[in-house]
């Protein structure tokens, strides 16, 4: 593990001896990111500014939405929908269908029953051009904040990709064992001390409900934004 997040080598992966000799290619694989960009793990790719609200206006939108309301604080959106759960036979990656599609619903459905309404964006940005999803993701998150002004957090919600051979922590809860989370944050971003002040409480209630479910450590992207610069309350959180 420590040789792969020092030097983006996986020993179980003889194809990462040799990223440093080659040009990813056009839509590659998606843990290719992992390797040329240490820094960027979800590879950013174009840095996209956020979109005029105007410009919305009349756009074809797969969102469920419901009309503007008042009582909406949390918005989940998945830059990667694509993104699945190997070990039972399926695939890592299904075009427009993932398995994370999943965690983001019942993800709502969990926040909903406690009281806080949620808005789950279920848009695909990545089933044709992988390093273009943040292009397209910054549309739908930037309508989830239009079409719900009293929004204070944003959730791109992704599944952990490290690539296979690499140990996955979990933590033993009530005498389960559960996947942890983790949160990314990109520093590209003029206010991105707000999102990690928000990010530190999140994992302190988390630690205090449930210790260890939550990575402590904050993976910080110095060279990415992914949409993080669009409120004081988004977050990259992989589950998984």
């Amino acid at each position: 593990l420590g040789m792969f997040l020092l030097t983006g080598v996986n020993v179980s992966d003889a194809r990462t001896y040799f990223f440093s000799y080659f040009t990813p290619p056009p839509g590659g694989p998606a843990w290719i990111g992992w390797a040329y960009y240490p820094g960027d793990p979800e590879f950013e790719g174009p840095e996209i500014e956020a979109i005029p609200p105007e410009e919305l206006e009349g756009e074809d939108n797969e969102t469920p939405h419901k009309p503007i309301s008042e009582d909406v604080l949390v918005g989940i959106y998945h830059t990667h929908s694509s993104e699945s759960y190997i070990g039972d036979g399926g695939e890592e990656s299904e075009k427009g269908k993932g398995e994370i599609l999943t965690v983001g619903e019942t993800l709502k459905k969990k926040l909903e029953k406690n009281g806080v309404e949620t808005a789950h964006a279920r848009e695909v940005h990545d089933a044709e051009d992988f390093p273009m999803a943040y292009s397209k993701s910054i549309k739908t998150a930037t309508k989830l904040l239009k079409d719900y002004p009293s929004m204070k957090v944003l959730i791109d919600l992704h599944r952990d990709g490290l690539p296979p051979g690499i140990n996955k922590s979990t933590v033993k809860i009530k005498g389960k064992e559960y996947a942890r989370v983790m949160i990314v944050l990109g520093q590209k971003n003029p206010h991105w001390t707000k999102n990690e002040e928000f990010a530190k409480k999140l994992i302190a209630i988390g630690e205090e409900k449930y210790p260890g479910v939550f990575k402590s450590d904050i993976f910080y992207a110095t060279d990415a934004r992914y949409n993080q610069h669009l409120s004081n309350g988004a977050l990259i959180i992989e589950v998984g």
